[in-house]
């Protein structure tokens, strides 16, 4: 085998060639992938943070356990007042 070495020098370069122009085809599925990963994630963190906020804030008592804000304002029993007789 005299032109072993340059055959599999030649074979080297088109696998190479190959895995490259397959990248590079599958490139922009690549970047869609990433950017959907990407949007994926900020939700997720979006999501984390607000839920740490006011996971906090229910520790420091501005919101009750139901997650609702808590207000100045109380609920107050109303009684109906009594009517005096003469």
């Amino acid at each position: 085998m005299k032109y072993s070495y340059l055959l599999s020098t030649l074979f080297s370069f088109c696998v190479l060639f190959l895995i490259f122009s397959l990248f590079i085809y599958a490139l922009p599925v690549l970047i869609i992938l990433a950017v959907i990963f990407l949007v994926i994630i900020s939700f997720i963190w979006l999501g984390l943070y607000v839920y740490s906020r006011v996971k906090q804030q229910i520790h420091q008592n501005k919101y009750d356990e139901n997650g609702l804000r808590k207000t100045k304002a109380s609920i107050v029993d109303i009684k109906p007042s009594e009517e005096k007789k003469d």
